[in-house]
C-alpha cells in the first residue's frame, strides 16, 4: 500500500483550445499569473466530473476532478489506482462541501445586515404591576407562584402588544408548554 500526499492546487479554467488550464498566482512583485495547459481537451469534460483524470503535465502527477486540479506526490504501484481515485474524490468533495457551507454562512451574514434589527420593547412597569395584581401573583393556568414570567397572549412577532389585555402571568413550565403549542 502506497502513501500519497495529495493537495488541491486550485480550479481549472478554459484555455484557448476549449480544454482545461490551471492558473498559478506567483507571489512576486508585481504578482504574476501563469497559465499551464493541463492537456485535457473538451471531449473529457464529462469524464473528469465523474472520475479523476490524469493530466499530461511533464514531471508531475496532476489530476483533474470536478474542475479542481490536484497534485499527488508519491510512489505508488499501478494496482492502487482505485484507492488513489477514492482519496482524490474524497478531498475534492470535502472541499466542495466546506465551500458550500461557507457560502451559506456568508449569505446569512449578508442577509442579516439587510434586515433591520427588531428590538423588543420592555413591558412598561405600570402594566407589569397591573398584571401582577390582576393575576394575584400566580400562574393563571396552574396557580403556581414560583418562577413566574410575563407572557404575551398574542406573541409580539404576530402583532401582539405590551398592553395589560395582552399580557398574563404564567409559570415557566406553563409558558414553555404554551410555546410548544403555538
Amino acid at each position: 500500500m502506497g502513501e500519497w500526499k495529495i493537495k488541491i492546487l486550485g480550479r481549472a479554467v478554459r484555455d484557448e483550445s476549449g480544454g482545461f488550464a490551471y492558473q498559478n498566482l506567483l507571489n512576486s512583485s508585481p504578482p504574476k499569473v501563469l497559465k499551464y495547459s493541463l492537456g485535457i481537451g473538451p471531449e473529457r469534460e464529462k469524464e473528469q466530473m465523474e472520475v479523476p483524470v490524469l493530466t499530461t503535465w511533464p514531471g508531475y502527477s496532476r489530476w483533474l476532478f470536478r474542475n479542481t486540479v490536484v497534485e499527488v506526490k508519491s510512489q505508488h504501484p499501478p494496482g492502487e489506482m482505485e484507492e488513489l481515485h477514492l482519496r482524490i474524490k474524497h478531498l475534492v468533495l470535502r472541499q466542495e462541501k466546506a465551500l458550500t457551507k461557507i457560502s451559506r454562512e456568508v449569505s446569512a451574514f449578508q442577509n442579516a445586515e439587510r434586515v433591520p434589527s427588531i428590538q423588543r420593547e420592555r413591558i412598561p412597569e405600570d402594566v407589569r404591576l397591573f398584571v401582577w395584581q390582576r393575576d394575584e401573583g400566580r400562574c393563571i393556568k396552574c396557580g403556581n407562584n414560583e418562577r413566574l414570567e410575563y407572557d404575551h397572549i398574542i406573541p409580539v412577532v404576530e402583532g401582539g402588544s405590551n398592553t395589560a389585555r395582552n399580557i398574563q402571568l404564567l409559570c415557566e413550565t406553563c409558558n414553555r408548554q404554551k410555546g410548544k403549542n403555538i
